[in-house]
């Protein structure tokens, strides 16, 4: 399992590199070979608010208290436990230059992000099979470079690209409503959905079906706004043994069923490894999708300003051209000067046609800016009228800000003047979405 997951990364990784990158370049789409963890190890991140149990749910996990525990906020920076067969702790820049760290490009984040960052070396039996990742808890700021010093949406989307399996978790008194939740998943988790379980905590703290009912529906609730999805995913809910005993809270519902959530999550994080390979070739699907979806937009509003350009040209040498003709025509006359005012009056009009045109294509070139949408129903007409296409839809919202801002900034000018399906690249684009991706799954 091990050699086949290596292999898919080798070959996804030249896609990227081979493919991918170049025509994303082209179009003015960053696109970044994803970052794997150790083919040999899979690693698990624990997001969510504060107070919504991950410290807990490690613990529980590894059988032993690693990670303080508490309402109000223990811990503002990322910690990774791994395994050793003597506890060790490393902090600060050190930890991020242990050769066990295999996330890249933490230091890019600086001191205030290093000066946080904890490695655990812990003598846990599933810890020999997978990497653990506690973050801090979530707040209610969107913005949170002055508060962290730090910009945790990178942070987190560095993690989540590296890891195998996301827990996202709840807490039910603050059900998907912090800031940097909302945030987590239009950035951080954006095209990580594959990989993401979403988890409402402390079932058992609930006193009565109502109060569930209500705290799940408003999770609910607060996920549809940030996640656009024809269905909700499937949310876990879940509480951990005896973690509020000493706090004396203690509800009044039936646990069976929260029971059987926990070790589902259990399950999945157990296996982690296993789903290395849908995570590496969703990944690559989606991102590949995306971009077929960048060029074909691009192009089609780059295509109707050319086809207004070569409007405007037929029209200005139609317009010369009937001046000049005219001029050629009364050459005999017994006034020279007539041709010539003629052939004057046509440069004229020429050129200020020219001058209008120039104006009117500007207008248009923002006009087409402005109506994105447009563009984007035209080119899947056929598509949604076929049935509901939420998957489209999601793609498009996922990409239309970029576009926008590249046009804003970059003007048409930035895309390129040739047809996509003159290009080699988009054309392997088209063979890889179509049939090679498929091919890609281990046997």
């Amino acid at each position: 399992m091990d050699e086949a997951v290596a292999a898919l990364q080798s070959k996804t990784d030249k896609i990227y590199s081979d493919i991918l990158s170049p025509l994303g370049l082209a179009y003015q789409v960053e696109i970044n070979t994803p970052r794997h963890s150790d083919a040999g190890k899979p690693t698990v991140l624990f997001l969510g608010n504060h107070s919504s149990g991950k410290s807990t749910f490690i613990n529980f996990l590894l059988g032993q208290e690693v990670q303080k525990t508490g309402i109000a906020p223990t811990d503002d920076g990322f910690t990774i436990l791994t395994y050793a067969e003597v506890t060790e702790e490393s902090t600060g820049p050190a930890a991020a230059l242990r050769p066990e760290v295999t996330f890249a490009g933490l230091d890019r984040f600086g001191p205030a992000f290093l000066s946080r960052l904890k490695l655990k070396f812990l003598n846990a039996e599933l810890l020999k099979e997978m990497t653990l990742v506690d973050s801090p808890g979530m707040i209610d700021a969107a913005t949170t470079a002055q508060e962290r010093g730090y910009d945790f949406m990178s942070t987190v989307r560095i993690f989540g690209e590296s890891a195998d399996l996301v827990l996202f978790m709840m807490d039910p008194e603050k059900p998907g409503t912090t800031g940097e939740t909302i945030a987590a998943f239009t950035q951080g988790l954006s095209g990580l959905e594959n990989k993401t379980l979403i988890l409402m905590n402390k079932a058992d703290t609930f006193s009565n079906i109502r109060d569930f009912a209500r705290d799940y529906g408003a999770l609910c609730w607060n996920l549809s706004r940030v996640i656009h999805t024809k269905d909700m995913p499937e949310i876990y809910t879940t509480y951990i043994p005896l973690a509020h005993s000493a706090e004396g809270v203690k509800g009044s519902l039936p646990l069976d069923a929260f029971d059987e959530a926990r070790d589902e999550v259990v399950h999945h994080i157990k296996h982690a490894l296993q789903r290395r390979v849908d995570n590496v070739i969703s990944t690559l699907s989606e991102t590949a999708l995306r971009l077929d979806m960048h060029v074909r937009v691009a192009w089609e509003l780059k295509r109707s300003l050319l086809t207004a350009k070569s409007t405007s040209m037929v029209i200005t040498f139609a317009i010369f051209a009937l001046t000049a003709g005219l001029g050629v025509l009364t050459r005999r006359h017994e006034d020279t000067m007539v041709p010539l005012s003629i052939i004057g009056v046509g440069v004229l009009i020429t050129i200020l046609w020219w001058m209008l045109s120039r104006q009117y294509l500007r207008r248009r070139g923002k006009a087409l800016v402005r109506d994105l949408d447009a563009a984007f129903e035209r080119i899947f007409e056929r598509d949604f009228t076929l049935g509901k296409r939420d998957d489209l839809q999601t793609r498009w919202s996922a990409i239309r800000g970029h576009l926008a801002q590249v046009l804003d900034t970059l003007g048409m000018d930035s895309i390129p003047g040739k047809a996509p399906k003159w290009n080699s690249r988009y054309r392997k684009l088209q063979k890889l979405i179509q049939r090679d991706i498929a091919a890609l799954r281990p046997s």
